[in-house]
């Protein structure tokens, strides 16, 4: 008789990387050294590490929307429509939202 597994889930893994490479990619961003494709792309490939860590750890449910680069309670707030429009920049490149 084979034990059924039991589903594993995870609340999220930490964003910022871990060697804290969304940290750097953003403060290079911010200074003007890294554009925000590359900046873009960072962030795709530490969410997508983060999701292949887990899964080779065992988790069966991994979480989605768990991701910010950089406030994830704006994020949630601009999401729920908690924020004026005028202020969300959305459709606007991120320079321009951090810029205000």
């Amino acid at each position: 008789m084979s034990v059924p597994s039991l589903p594993v889930s995870t609340l999220g893994t930490p964003r910022i990387g871990p060697r804290r490479e969304l940290k750097f990619a953003l403060e290079s961003f911010w200074s003007g050294k890294l554009d925000e494709a590359a900046l873009l792309e960072a962030a795709a490939g530490l969410r997508a590490a983060n999701w292949a860590r887990q899964r080779a750890l065992g988790v069966t449910n991994i979480p989605s929307n768990d991701f910010s680069l950089y406030d994830h309670v704006l994020d949630t707030s601009v999401m729920v429509g908690a924020i004026p429009a005028p202020r969300t920049g959305q459709g606007e490149n991120l320079a321009r939202v951090w810029s205000d």
